[in-house]
């Protein structure tokens, strides 16, 4: 069976304030060892956007945060990755992280008002709209989603110097079979690059094959130390 391996989980320092590692730097590090795919997760959310939104500047300020995503798909057309866009959202209901993926530039450019949703508004936006939303090491902060809104939880978070209480997602999944579960090392810099790796049954080379694997558990977990997990039975 061909498979191919990915990161879900991806801040750039072109874009995300908290990133320590350019795409530059990251994609080939991620080619060397051993990545096929990475999606750029970079973070969206109220205090970035703050003064630009309501002032008519919206768009162009989208087109800056694009930066690192730009950057990451040009160096991944070098190098062999594929690089896919998502974010990791957060509204400004609780300091939760989400997941989301299948966002377009459309729907970005159009949608200010994104940012001032709670979770659960957020939610019926992205399933009118096919997207992926699934919460962020949500044991990290405290705040935690009512599963119902959500498509996922990601239930390994590598951040090397977070600790995610990553057993508790874990014990979250197992209660709602309905959240798919996946694992990402939130990378922010070169040393949370350790080798978890997500395992897709075939070809990845698109959004809407990454989501539509997602939903059917076409995938496996390998953690760091080289378990793998089964997302049905996490």
């Amino acid at each position: 069976m061909d498979y191919t391996f990915a990161e879900l989980h991806f801040h750039t320092a072109e874009t995300s304030w908290c990133g320590e590692i350019s795409a530059v730097d990251a994609i080939p590090l991620f080619k060397e060892k051993g990545y096929d795919l990475v999606v750029v997760t970079d973070h969206f959310n109220y205090e970035y956007f703050s003064n630009y939104y309501k002032y008519g500047k919206w768009k162009a300020r989208v087109h800056e945060w694009f930066a690192g995503w730009y950057t990451a798909k040009e160096e991944g057309e070098k190098y062999g990755v594929t690089v896919l866009h998502g974010a990791e959202f957060r509204f400004r209901e609780s300091f939760a992280d989400y997941l989301v993926y299948g966002m377009t530039d459309e729907l970005y450019h159009n949608h200010p008002e994104m940012l001032e949703m709670t979770s659960a508004e957020f939610s019926v936006f992205a399933h009118e709209h096919g997207l992926y939303f699934s919460q962020a090491h949500p044991f990290r902060n405290e705040f935690q989603c009512d599963p119902k809104y959500l498509d996922g939880i990601e239930i390994y978070n590598f951040h090397p110097s977070e600790d995610s209480d990553n057993h508790l997602a874990v014990e979250v999944a197992r209660k709602n079979p309905h959240l798919v579960a996946t694992c990402g090392q939130d990378v922010h810099s070169a040393k949370a690059i350790q080798g978890a790796k997500t395992r897709f049954f075939g070809e990845v080379r698109d959004m809407d094959t990454l989501i539509a694997k997602l939903r059917a558990r076409e995938y496996d977990m390998i953690l760091p130390d080289g378990t793998i997990v089964d997302p049905r039975n996490p």
